[in-house]
């Protein structure tokens, strides 16, 4: 068995381990510019072999970070960074950028039926604290949460919907119950103990808190809880699970959408959004349809992948994403670059726009694959990916 381990940054960041080499750190806590709407996002990734597969601020985007969840068209507000595409006058720089904030941590472990323990305390780990190999290490930082799972049983006060339990019934099946918003919960969700009842296990390890999305005025707009899985998948690499419950906690209705559904042609981007590394530019973007490039931009289908060139020994990797089932708008439309710069995108909101109501909650669950090796792997990444993600 290949296990991961976690190193915690307490306040700042965790670092998915597998042995010697640093797979990813998730930054949770940035210190980014209000301009370019702070988020968390994961950078350095790295594939298994330590070859780095992000890219972080770059000049023409400097709010491209590694991997993100990022919305630029959040009703009036801008969660993506830069300017808002605006019908019939294009691109502007509007003081509306807003950021993604980091309220608290509900859970850190192992994954396995004690995902985080029974019980997780509320003392806290101390700072630098590695979790894996089945260790625990001792409860969760910034207050705990009680419960069977991940986020099982009952979330302690201050949740992502001001104080409501993310548990059993939060996301469970397509529910509407009690959930993380005290209403119904759009997509399928897990079975009864967390994250997924048959969840990603295997040696994997697992990362979540809760968000709170607030405008550039200060207004609270939604609640988030997030959940961050990393399992290994044999010799082919490695997954990444992505699992987000957003909650409208604006008072009124949210529109969420993308600059083609505000009249710009074929820029439908936002939603977890991945940037390459400089030398993938001119890489090949991988569906189950075939291989090609920018072409692809607005394709549908369950999944993609990226495989670029890496300087120096000219090595492949692979970075695939896959869209889960259950997701609004599933399959999703994509949005993908070669030419100007390596990037993929599963953008729920392309091209179809989602209402939200106030208080409502809808969920988002994507897989992403990191591995070494050619685009002739995607289609068996995909597989295995699929498989973790159920």
């Amino acid at each position: 068995m290949s296990w991961f381990a976690l190193r915690h940054d307490v306040g700042v960041a965790v670092t998915v381990l597998a042995g010697d080499v640093e797979l990813a750190r998730y930054e949770y806590a940035p210190g980014t510019p209000q301009l370019e709407s702070p988020k968390p996002f994961l950078h350095p990734v790295r594939t298994r072999g330590g070859r780095l597969v992000s890219l972080f601020r770059p000049h023409d985007h400097v709010w491209h970070k590694g991997i993100a969840w990022s919305l630029p068209h959040v009703g009036e507000h801008n969660f993506w960074g830069g300017p808002t595409y605006l019908r019939g006058r294009g691109y502007a720089q509007l003081d509306n950028n807003g950021a993604q904030v980091h309220r608290r941590v509900v859970g850190i472990g192992a994954c396995g039926d004690r995902v985080l323990g029974d019980r997780l305390s509320g003392e806290g780990l101390s700072g630098n604290e590695v979790l894996g190999d089945g260790v625990l290490g001792g409860g969760a930082a910034e207050g705990g949460a009680a419960g069977d799972g991940v986020l099982g049983g009952a979330v302690a006060g201050g949740g992502a919907a001001g104080g409501a339990a993310v548990g059993d019934a939060a996301v469970g099946d397509g529910a509407v119950g009690d959930g993380a918003a005290g209403g119904s919960v759009r997509g399928d969700g897990a079975r009864g103990d967390g994250v997924r009842g048959d969840g990603a296990g295997g040696g994997g390890v697992r990362f979540a808190h809760e968000l709170e999305w607030v405008a550039q005025d200060g207004r609270g707009v939604v609640a988030e809880v997030r959940v961050l899985t990393a399992v290994p998948l044999g010799e082919l690499g490695w997954a990444l699970i992505f699992d987000t419950t957003m909650t409208n906690t604006s008072g009124g209705g949210l529109v969420f959408g993308s600059p083609t559904t505000n009249g710009r042609e074929n820029a439908g981007y936002g939603g977890l959004f991945w940037r390459g590394p400089r030398a993938f530019t001119g890489g090949s973007v991988i569906t189950s349809d075939g291989v090609g490039g920018d072409e692809l931009r607005g394709w549908r289908g369950e999944w993609m992948a990226f495989c670029g060139k890496h300087d120096g020994d000219g090595g492949e990797s692979l970075v695939l994403v896959v869209d889960h089932v259950g997701n609004p708008h599933h399959p999703p439309r994509w949005f993908t670059r070669s030419e100007s710069f390596a990037c993929l995108n599963p953008a729920p909101f392309f091209s179809e726009e989602l209402v939200v109501g106030d208080g409502e909650s809808v969920r988002f669950r994507y897989g992403v694959g990191i591995a070494d090796g050619g685009a002739g792997g995607a289609g068996v990444l995909a597989e295995a990916v699929r498989g973790v993600l159920g």
